[in-house]
């Protein structure tokens, strides 16, 4: 049984390998939209509709057709900070690794530019493994409930997982 699970992650490791992170260009408008929408309530609503507006920010992973199966964004909030978000995977590409290296390619962006970066996420011990850790912010308690109501009102069942606001510590980065 092991012998086999090994052979199954040396495919999954070669099959990653032929996958980059990649600038997003304007023709991944279409495939970053259908792929976050995919994700809604995980993807903020409010980050799929701004996708036309922001679509420069993103970085991808494309199928060798040139399709869009994962993505995320560094988008700065000031002269000092950028957020991570939209970071998303195909579910049928699900699992490879493809998110760690998005998300340190977007933490490394950050990094190179001389960037505070911090994320909001539901997926907090996710990030943590980066070396990302919780902090306060006064907006989130009003962002997720607002999250809350479009999520209710796009159809989206089950409970939804808060969002945490996390900062990344520089000497903690994990690459």
């Amino acid at each position: 049984m092991s012998l086999l699970k090994g052979k199954e992650s040396l495919l999954a490791q070669q099959k990653t390998s032929l996958y980059r992170v990649q600038q997003a260009t304007e023709e991944d408008m279409r495939g970053l939209i259908e792929l976050l929408a995919s994700k809604v309530p995980n993807v903020s609503v409010n980050t799929v509709w701004q996708v036309p507006w922001d679509w420069q920010h993103y970085h991808v992973v494309r199928d060798v057709e040139g399709n869009v199966i994962g993505s995320g964004a560094l988008m700065p909030d000031d002269m000092q900070r950028s957020e991570i978000r939209g970071i998303a995977v195909h579910d049928d590409h699900r699992g490879m690794g493809l998110a760690s290296r998005i998300i340190k390619s977007l933490i490394e962006k950050g990094l190179m530019q001389g960037r505070d970066v911090h994320c909001v996420t539901r997926c907090p011990d996710y990030f943590a493994r980066f070396g990302f850790k919780e902090t306060v912010h006064e907006w989130l308690d009003m962002s997720t409930r607002q999250t809350a109501r479009v999520t209710r009102q796009s159809g989206v069942e089950g409970p939804v997982a808060p969002r945490v606001s996390m900062v990344l510590v520089h000497d903690r980065y994990i690459q």
